[in-house]
């Protein structure tokens, strides 16, 4: 219901006695919580503490009205706390504020996708982007933008692909919020991205029109949202198209039981951590008898337990294990209270593609290498200097090796800062082993998944920012020899 809450609810803005909004978005939209609540925070919009924002200037000469129209089926109570200044003098010059919401269908093939048409002088500021492909590729992402000012023959700003305008390139990393550019989600198929042009606004005198291009030549077949934002020197109607309360519900995405360890992982990176717990509920609630689903209620726990402390959960733990008919469930209940049983205790989790070896201190711990199921192991941590090392065969582009040993000091975890080398000689496993003339992974295009293509289910487990934190790592330097193991090590110390 709060998914539906946040397309249902319209937020309109009228100036200065025009009878047309300028300002004429769902509600959750406008906020950047696209398809369902997102708690990110970025500088003009987003939601903190439940709190969804907007910091955008709205000025007006004499009027303003907010109003919301509610198209569904229950009213909603909701509590608005506007912000209002009073100007020295006015001008047109200021702009007028506007926002409008637009949504293109994969039956538009050949048609690019419009963000914003509209006559007039003003400033386009920018817009979020939601992108739903149909074709079980990200070549949609390919499609350039163009924006034509002032009645142009030819675009004078003619982009190289959708993702290179929001600051991405490469079909993005991983999310990532930043003040004016960000991924707040992203999931095979399935993208949400804004940009603001905080130093770069696109200023017009007579007209605007920005589009994305639908994948090259417009041929991907794809559901498009978006929500532009931008300034006019008078009020005029939004450039809006919001249909009925059906025809704004999210795009249904054939995937979605397939990745939603992808999008969990994702709702940690940004810090949602009830985001995420919400996400579950609304997941089992649309598919209730996936197989999973005692392990993601499991995981809706360990969230609890980062707001009430585990001492409060520990009955539930132990119910579970007592009455659960779910292997995997019973295993990691029992997992989670022995690691809280001893403050010596951790849990190891590592995840890789190609087949690996994995060492903690010189001693083997156990193996890896199915890219649809992370591995974990208990191990006894005793303070002091350790080392963790990763083995791993050769396979070809895509692989990743991905390690979070979680520890009541602190969680270590693969990052570009680990050290690696090629069959190295001497005990290189053992927590003394001078590896002062590895190399350091580095690389900016380190922890781009995993998961990546072609693989895309993760077998659901309870553990939590076991993913979410740790980057999956690789080679920068060619692996010449396929004979030749790759080594990855860091060392550290327990307090």
């Amino acid at each position: 219901q709060k998914d539906l809450l946040m397309r249902n609810l319209i937020l309109q803005i009228n100036f200065d006695n025009v009878s047309q909004p300028s300002v004429n978005v769902p509600f959750g939209d406008f906020f950047g919580s696209v398809w369902k609540r997102r708690q990110f925070s970025t500088y003009y919009f987003g939601m903190s503490n439940d709190v969804f924002y907007s910091h955008f200037p709205m000025p007006f000469k004499s009027k303003a009205q907010i109003s919301f129209l509610n198209d569904g089926e229950k009213p909603v109570a909701l509590r608005i706390r506007t912000v209002i200044r009073p100007l020295s003098s006015w001008s047109n010059s200021l702009g007028y504020f506007h926002a409008g919401w637009r949504k293109s269908e994969p039956a538009d093939v050949g048609k690019p996708h419009r963000v914003l048409q509209t006559e007039g002088s003003g400033k386009y500021i920018g817009c979020i982007l939601s992108v739903t492909s149909l074709d079980k590729s990200w070549w949609v992402l390919e499609g350039d933008e163009t924006i034509r000012i002032d009645n142009e023959s030819f675009p004078g700003w003619h982009g190289t692909g959708l993702e290179d305008y929001f600051n991405g390139g490469r079909y993005y990393g991983s999310a990532i919020i930043r003040p004016f550019h960000g991924l707040p989600f992203k999931a095979p198929f399935r993208t949400i991205q804004y940009r603001i042009h905080q130093t770069d606004p696109v200023s017009f005198h007579s007209s605007i029109t920005v589009q994305f291009e639908r994948g090259p030549e417009d041929a991907s077949r794809a559901w498009i949202e978006s929500v532009s934002f931008y300034y006019l020197s008078s009020p005029a109607k939004a450039d809006a198209n919001l249909g009925n309360a059906n025809y704004r519900q999210p795009p249904k995405d054939p995937l979605v039981p397939v990745t939603v360890m992808m999008e969990l992982n994702d709702l940690e990176r940004l810090g949602d951590f009830r985001g995420a717990s919400d996400y579950i509920s609304a997941f089992l609630e649309q598919m209730p008898d996936f197989p999973y689903a005692p392990v993601l209620r499991l995981r809706q726990l360990l969230y609890t337990e980062l707001k009430q402390g585990f001492n409060a959960l520990k009955p539930d733990y132990e119910r579970i294990v007592k009455t659960t008919s779910h292997p995997l469930v019973k295993e990691q209940a029992e997992n989670w209270l022995w690691y809280h049983a001893a403050s010596t205790n951790a849990i190891l989790a590592v995840y890789c593609n190609t087949r690996t070896r994995v060492f903690l201190d010189g001693k083997y711990i156990g193996e890896s290498g199915d890219p649809q199921r992370m591995q974990f192991f208990k191990v006894y941590l005793a303070p002091g200097r350790h080392a963790l090392a990763i083995q791993a065969k050769y396979r070809e582009y895509p692989y990743w090796v991905q390690a979070c040993l979680k520890t009541h000091k602190g969680d270590i975890y693969t990052s570009p800062r680990w050290k690696f080398a090629f069959s190295p000689h001497g005990k290189w496993a053992d927590w003394d082993y001078n590896d002062s003339t590895w190399n350091i992974i580095g690389g900016l295009d380190q922890g781009k998944g995993p998961p990546g293509d072609p693989y895309l289910w993760l077998e659901p487990y309870a553990y939590i920012e076991m993913q979410s934190k740790a980057r999956g790592i690789w080679l920068t330097k060619k692996w010449h020899d396929k004979k030749k193991t790759a080594v990855f090590r860091t060392s550290f110390e327990i307090p």
